[in-house]
């Protein structure tokens, strides 16, 4: 029987060493719980553009591009001590974009590793033949619906191609679509006891801690929690952390700690800090929940902060309003980002929200609304507060790219007991974000800390102010 080990090294080159039993020991641990387990994992999206003649996205078809994403959820599920089962779906809409009649094709490629690399699993071909001339002829598109289950799916392969007949087709282009993880990236701020990354200033660590929910190339999801641990307090004492691996019903599957750190009188918390690098692996590991406090004796903890991370649905969903959008540089648009809460919770459970508008490699505006307050922040990439306002107000938030006028936005909630809430953004665009397709997302804190990462709500495409929209 074979185990891994992994170092946890803090300051003063103080090593911690957390080792774990392999598959064996954890699969023997849950054999007794003989039941099947599917969580819905999350949802990727994006449009893929075939070079002019075919593409794959939904909604209606504007100036060379469908105006709404295609999705593929990710649905992770167990059965007694068995591997973990992926299983993808894909959906969306092929479109024939071409002056003049014509084919087009999209191949569904499952792999077994990531970014589209590896051995091909399964494969579904889509294609048909259309008259052109107009993407937004029923006759030029077709529905999609792909699904494949398999123990080691880790990515999708989405190639757009066409020709002039069902015999002459041609890849054009492709899209590399990655299994979902979960998790967060977040900061703990419990007084005296403190979690994230970077240095301590103004009471506050500067950059967030991350914890993972991962697929690797084998049958388990891969936990991770890294960060630093600090103790914030001229007074001597301990801050103290548990790490809790759960199933999908909150039962302890693993726990590392007590992790401490500790600081003498008139000590400082860039000084007091300890390294945190923890892993656990399981097929039915589905959430991590993090415990932060003030150490009391040789395993209690005072004023104990605990927040708990999983996959899609933990804190509720997300949906943009509408899902896809085409703006124009200089016009003012609204977005809304509509949060629900899962049952019997109403919106008011809601802590924090996050929302990110971005591309592949650039954030363009990220922000946080915090329920209690109803006041918006705007983040840098990195999670730092720059700026803050109430909805209603004259305050702006800029980037190179956007604007958020506070004065158009507003936070409308589904009554005092309903279980959702929009935030509707008034957003303006620049010149710099004319022809991308800009991604929004969502995360979601709640009172009892449970967090939810970043989720796909819809899209926005920005055209160039010239730009009208019609199709040729």
């Amino acid at each position: 029987m074979r185990g891994r080990s992994r170092r946890l090294v803090g300051r003063e080159g103080m090593i911690v060493l957390i080792t774990f039993a392999a598959l064996a020991i954890t699969v023997g641990a849950m054999s007794a719980t003989a039941h099947a387990v599917s969580v819905v994992a999350g949802t990727s999206t994006g449009v893929l553009s075939g070079r002019g003649t075919s593409d794959f996205g939904s909604g209606t078809h504007v100036a060379g591009l469908p105006t709404g994403p295609y999705h593929v959820t990710w649905t992770y599920s167990v059965s007694g001590a068995g591997p973990l089962v992926v299983t993808a779906k894909v959906t969306g809409t092929l479109y024939l974009d071409k002056l003049g009649g014509g084919c087009a094709r999209l191949r569904v490629i499952y792999k077994d590793e990531f970014s589209g690399l590896g051995n091909t699993l399964h494969e579904g071909d889509h294609q048909f033949c259309g008259p052109g001339f107009d993407a937004n002829n029923s006759a030029n598109q077709l529905a999609v619906s792909d699904t494949f289950t398999f123990t080691t799916t880790r990515s999708i392969q989405l190639v757009v191609g066409s020709g002039p007949s069902l015999g002459s087709i041609i890849d054009d282009n492709l899209d590399a679509v990655q299994a979902v993880g979960g998790g967060a990236v977040d900061i703990i701020e419990d007084g005296a006891a403190d979690f994230g990354s970077g240095l301590h200033l103004n009471g506050s660590p500067t950059g967030t801690a991350d914890i993972g929910l991962d697929l690797s190339l084998d049958t388990l999801v891969h936990g991770n929690v890294t960060g630093t641990l600090y103790w914030d307090s001229t007074s001597a004492g301990c801050a103290r952390m548990f790490i809790d691996f759960l199933d999908e019903n909150s039962a302890v599957l693993h726990t590392t700690g007590p992790i401490d750190e500790c600081g003498a009188q008139g000590g400082n918390a860039l000084v007091n800090q300890r390294a945190i690098n923890v892993l656990f692996n399981a097929a039915t590991l589905f959430q991590i929940r993090l415990r932060i406090g003030v150490a009391s004796g040789a395993t209690g903890i005072v004023g104990q902060k605990t927040r708990t991370y999983g996959f899609a649905g933990l804190v509720g969903t997300v949906e943009g309003i509408p899902e896809a959008l085409v703006a124009h540089v200089g016009e003012p648009v609204t977005y809304g980002v509509q949060w629900t809460v899962p049952d019997p919770q109403n919106w008011h459970s809601l802590n924090i929200m996050g929302i990110r508008i971005m591309d592949d490699t650039d954030v363009v505006l990220q922000l946080r609304w915090d329920e209690a307050t109803n006041t918006f922040q705007q983040l840098s990439p990195s999670g730092r507060v720059l700026k803050s306002g109430l909805p209603g107000s004259n305050r702006r938030f800029f980037t190179t790219e956007a604007t958020l006028s506070l004065a158009g936005t507003s936070v409308v909630g589904s009554g005092p007991s309903g279980p959702s809430v929009t935030l509707n953004l008034d957003l303006q665009f620049r010149p710099e974000a004319a022809g991308r397709t800009l991604r929004i997302e969502a995360s979601a804190r709640d009172d009892s800390g449970n967090v939810q990462g970043w989720n796909p709500a819809g899209v926005i495409t920005v055209l160039p102010v010239e730009d009208n929209g019609d199709e040729e």
